[in-house]
This record gives C-alpha cells, sequence and structure tokens, in this order.
C-alpha cells in the first residue's frame, strides 16, 4: 500500500528501511517520506511503533517548528 503519495514509497519500503535500525529521520531521508506535504506523517509514526514492537528501534525525530 502506498504511505508516501508525493514520493510513491510503499509501507514495504518504510518497513525494510526501519528494520535497518534506523531512526525515523534516516527512514524519511532514505525513503523521501514525509519529507514533502507531510500527509504521512502519521503513518510515519506509526512504523516507528510496529518497529519497536519488533525490536527495532527507532528515534523520533524532533517535531517540525512552524516557519
Amino acid at each position: 500500500m502506498k504511505i508516501c503519495v508525493c514520493r510513491d514509497v510503499s509501507d514495504g519500503d518504510l518497513r525494510a528501511a526501519a528494520r535497518c535500525g534506523r531512526t525515523v529521520e534516516e527512514v524519511v531521508a532514505a525513503t523521501g517520506a514525509g519529507s514533502d506535504c507531510g500527509a504521512c506523517e502519521e503513518a510515519l509514526s506509526r512504523l516507528a511503533e510496529a518497529a519497536r514492537a519488533e525490536g527495532v528501534v527507532l528515534q523520533r525525530p524532533a517535531q517540525r517548528r512552524a516557519a
């Protein structure tokens, strides 16, 4: 299933990146997900929670500040 329409990133792409033990920021950098409109940020948070349940530790990035 597509999670990030802007960058054409699927849930499988995100899970594969997360299983490498990357931080959420690194997953974003590796896949591009969450770097445009931000509509998939909630899905990225859920991905991080699921990865932690599998024993992969993902750190959450600092919150973005409004410009």
